[in-house]
């Protein structure tokens, strides 16, 4: 793994390395190109104007070779004719050494930007006196290239126009002599931070490993140890070895810890709380033979809202737990868990013979109530025709549809507007004139008219449709005054 990693450093040093290196060669090949650019712009400006000249050259850099370039003659004080010789070769050598560490131009590409209405015959001057400065060979790849896009000159132009357009050649050619140095940066920064994150996978996956064996050598080293124990004399009450051996097992397991339940403030001999099963009426029964000093202990033992419950129903009973609490009274323990059982007695005995009592009247109404129309209406005739008191006592706690007549107008107004259009609409279509009438005199005059247009649009409506139309809206009206 060491030689791996060594090998990546070695690699990441080796790639910045020949990144600065060619690096360095961009930026000459990138002056070099500004540098004859400039000269061909200055040159070529009395001929067509301002213009822009691109220049691409494609370089040959030297390869040098250290055995060669240090020839160094022999020092003496009396040169002879062969080292006279030698030190001739040796300078000719250098010459020759010299002409061959040159930077040679192996292909040129020359694109010149001029003004529009350049005439041919300056494109032609231009394009020759480019081929005779730069030795252009077309055999050898060079080209030429011009371009007629640049905006028309005058010789009017303001000097001031003139540097602003100046500026902006020199912006261009620096945007386009720069970026292939950024893109080579680029690249380099984007390798090296590959392999920055391959370094950081490789440190983690074996930080891992070191902790996953770290965890495996503390388990083992766990599993192995037993703590050691000082020998215990024996007595004549010494346990037997199985129940040694259980205690030795013992000391190996974690103790067990059990939380207990807190203790019930009521204990079973004092809990009066199956009384609060009773219905208010039932528990009134049950206490109205009781003792005084009974009834107020029974009313300490039950909880404040079943208490006050029995109160609001049965006021008049008041005034007789107070007389109860006045004579103070004091049970002992054995009188509490007497008085206990003999009401858990009672209180069986009491349910057993108890008789369930139905409210007939209130379960009726509720029938009546959420039935259709016509069927409640029917239903309250039947039943007035066999038991004329228990009709009446329902009366007042159901609504039929010939009770809408009945109703105050603040009532109407107020389910008008609790009804939308349309379900007002086809419920006066479909009920009797003084119904619609009393619908209609609680409207404004323009509510009348434009409800009355819409009921004699409907026309004659279906059975099932008049039917439809009350039930929803005696349903509604129902629910808003509280009778469902």
């Amino acid at each position: 793994m060491k030689k791996f990693l060594f090998f990546l450093v070695l690699t990441l040093f080796c790639f910045i390395s020949f990144s600065q290196e060619n690096n360095l060669e961009t930026i000459s090949k990138i002056r070099t190109e500004q540098e004859i650019a400039e000269r061909l712009e200055k040159l070529l400006e009395p001929i067509t104007g301002k213009i822009i000249v691109s220049v691409d050259l494609q370089l040959q850099y030297p390869k040098l070779n250290f055995a060669e370039s240090q020839i160094i003659p022999e020092k003496s004080e009396k040169p002879s004719s062969s080292r006279r010789k030698a030190a001739i070769a040796s300078l000719k050598k250098r010459k020759e050494l010299s002409s061959s560490l040159e930077t040679k131009i192996i292909s040129k590409k020359i694109t010149v930007y001029v003004p529009k209405n350049i005439d041919f015959e300056a494109e032609n001057l231009v394009r020759s006196s480019i081929k005779e400065w730069l030795k252009i060979d077309v055999g050898k790849g060079d080209r030429i290239f011009i371009k007629k896009n640049l905006p028309a000159l005058t010789a009017a132009k303001p000097a001031a126009e003139e540097k602003k357009s100046i500026g902006e050649t020199s912006a261009t050619e620096q945007v386009q002599t720069v970026t292939p140095f950024l893109n080579s940066q680029l690249i380099v920064l984007i390798v090296i931070g590959v392999l920055f994150i391959i370094l950081l996978i490789i440190l983690g996956s074996n930080f891992r490993k070191g902790l996953e064996k770290l965890a495996s050598t503390l388990r083992e080293v766990g599993e192995n140890f037993q703590p050691s124990s000082a020998p215990v004399p024996q007595l004549a009450s010494a346990k037997s070895s199985a129940e040694t051996s259980i205690l030795e097992e013992s000391r190996r397991k974690p103790l067990q810890i059990q939380i207990l339940p807190e203790e019930e403030q009521k204990t079973e001999n004092n809990d009066f709380s199956f009384l609060e099963n009773l219905s208010p009426q039932s528990f009134k029964k049950f206490i109205s033979d009781e003792k005084p000093d009974n009834i107020a202990f029974i009313f300490s033992a039950i909880s404040p809202e079943y208490a006050q419950k029995f109160i609001d129903i049965f006021p008049d009973s008041f005034e007789q737990i107070l007389k109860a609490f006045s004579s103070h009274p004091k049970k002992t323990r054995s009188e509490i868990e007497n008085l206990r059982k003999k009401l858990l007695e009672k209180y069986e005995e009491f349910l057993k013979n108890e008789k369930i009592e139905l409210n007939e009247a209130e379960i009726l109404a509720n029938l009546i109530n959420m039935l259709p129309y016509d069927k409640s209406s029917e239903f309250f005739d039947n039943l007035k025709s066999f038991d004329i008191d228990l009709a009446a006592a329902i009366k007042d706690k159901i609504l039929l549809l010939e009770d809408l007549i009945k109703l105050d107008d603040d009532i109407i107004k107020g389910i008008i507007f609790n009804l939308n259009h349309n379900q007002l609409a086809l419920f006066l279509a479909s009920v009797e004139d003084d119904i619609r009438e009393k619908f209609f005199r609680n409207m404004s005059t323009r509510s009348q008219e434009i409800l009355k247009e819409d009921v004699d649009n409907l026309g004659e409506l279906s059975a099932t449709e008049k039917s439809d139309a009350v039930n929803d809206v005696l349903k509604t009206i129902r629910s808003l005054l509280n009778y469902i």
